[in-house]
């Protein structure tokens, strides 16, 4: 539940995008996200001073389940047939997935999200519309147009991740995991700790 968004497939195009966006961010005013009544989000074409961004980064940050839940609960989301976050431990850190305490028949129903709570490439566009058609430009300038879906979510995290708590985001920020137990998100110390490490354990 706490991935929203729809993972990508980092190829060099999309690298290519994802600087695009850390030096367009650092070019232009920033946006005025404000949050309207309990689920409703607006865009304000006005610069602000950016916020002081409280959310923490690092590999041992705790997630907060609890009180993303309780974010969730409080912007419509329901769940449904018994369905729930249940932690355990991979690799002695506490990890979260979807499950249902009732179980539930095939094709039904175990969790409504209200539609305007869904990060879509389509909606930010028509949020951001008018401000970022010079970033658009250049997608178009460098040949990776075809990743401007891609480009509107980036942007859009990017921002909300940039207003702090002042985010109607942030709930969901804190919840997501800052560190993975696959190798492509391994530093090269670590990756080769846990080859050299299974090498080791198959030769015995």
């Amino acid at each position: 539940m706490p991935a929203l968004l729809s993972s990508v497939k980092m190829n060099p195009s999309l690298r290519v995008s994802a600087l695009l966006v850390a030096s367009i961010l650092s070019s232009t005013q920033a946006f005025q996200v404000s949050k309207h009544g309990t689920n409703s989000y607006a865009a304000s074409s006005s610069p602000t001073q950016l916020f002081s961004t409280t959310l923490s980064l690092e590999r041992t940050a705790q997630r907060e389940i609890d009180e993303f839940q309780g974010w969730a609960g409080s912007c419509g989301v329901q769940p449904e047939n018994g369905f729930c976050l249940k932690g355990h431990l991979v690799d002695e850190n506490e990890d979260y997935y979807a499950a249902t305490s009732t179980g539930a028949a095939q094709g039904s129903r175990l969790l409504y999200v209200p539609g305007e709570m869904i990060l879509s490439s389509s909606r930010i566009a028509e949020e951001y519309n008018g401000y970022i058609d010079g970033s658009l430009e250049i997608l178009s300038q460098t040949g990776v147009q075809h990743l401007q879906e891609q480009f509107y979510l980036f942007v859009k995290v990017l921002l909300e991740y940039e207003q702090g708590e002042e985010s109607p985001y942030f709930p969901w920020f804190q919840a997501m995991p800052r560190k993975w137990n696959t190798a492509v998100s391994m530093g090269k110390k670590i990756f080769i700790e846990r080859v050299g490490s299974a090498v080791n354990t198959k030769q015995k």
